[in-house]
């Protein structure tokens, strides 16, 4: 079955949002630009990584479930 293309370009901007956001808040992490003592950098970079994830999972899960074509005729 072919997907959607509408929802298959919202799903790959979800996913793209939740790379760049979990790349950039882990730099900036790394880098020490934020001024966050250790607990808070590990809770950060965990909380940043685990959001990202389900970011992408969500995304993979709206394109499986809206990326069919409403009509099951065959």
């Amino acid at each position: 079955m072919a997907m959607r293309p509408e929802v298959k370009r919202n799903g790959w901007l979800i996913i793209g949002f939740a790379v760049l956001q979990c790349i950039l808040l882990q730099t900036a992490v790394h880098q020490q630009w934020l001024d966050l003592n250790y607990s808070q950098r590990a809770a950060t970079y965990t909380l940043s990584g685990i959001f990202c994830a389900t970011l992408i999972l969500l995304a993979l899960l709206y394109m499986v479930v809206k990326g069919n074509p409403d009509n099951y005729d065959s």
